[in-house]
């Protein structure tokens, strides 16, 4: 006290603005207080719920059993992509056809190799040559991108542009 009045400050000033800092604290705290109970009132009404209204907590739990659905379906999905990719490794995959003239003067390109093969380049060739007597057909078999006997031009092409596919 002594202090304040050797400082010229008449306590009784302090004393108002102290009881002015506490008015306005006090205003401050029930501003608070009624924001904080609306809001607690809201959160308990959304989690409650109405007849009408779904709750928090059934909606999640709704939703956790849909993703455990979708799971179950997304396996069944992946085992049945993985037979279905296991069926295909023997199909033909890759394709190339070649026509050509055998018999120059014949009547045109009528004659053709066909190269089918799989995903490891196994399959066959198919030429057709087709003449004035009639169509003559030759297969060959291919393993791993070749074959054990001698081969055309056009044999050669048609197995090249196969073997090339992705």
């Amino acid at each position: 006290m002594e202090l304040l009045e050797q400082m010229g400050i008449d306590i009784g000033y302090v004393c108002i603005g102290l009881a002015g800092a506490m008015v306005i604290l006090l205003v401050l705290f029930l501003v608070l207080w009624v924001r904080q109970n609306k809001m607690l009132k809201k959160y308990r009404e959304f989690m409650k719920g109405d007849k009408d209204v779904v709750t928090m907590e059934k909606l999640i739990e709704s939703r956790l059993d849909e993703i455990e659905a979708l799971e179950v379906k997304s396996g069944a999905i992946v085992k049945k992509i993985m037979e279905i990719e296991e069926a295909l490794l023997g199909n033909y995959r890759k394709m190339a056809v070649i026509k050509y003239n055998a018999f120059p003067g014949m009547g045109g390109n009528l004659s053709f190799v066909l190269a089918l093969l799989d995903k490891e380049n196994n399959g066959f060739l198919l030429n057709a040559m087709h003449s004035k007597e009639g169509c003559y057909t030759y297969i060959k078999e291919v393993e791993k991108g070749s074959v054990k006997v001698e081969l055309s031009d056009e044999e050669k092409e048609a197995l090249q542009e196969a073997v090339s596919q992705n």
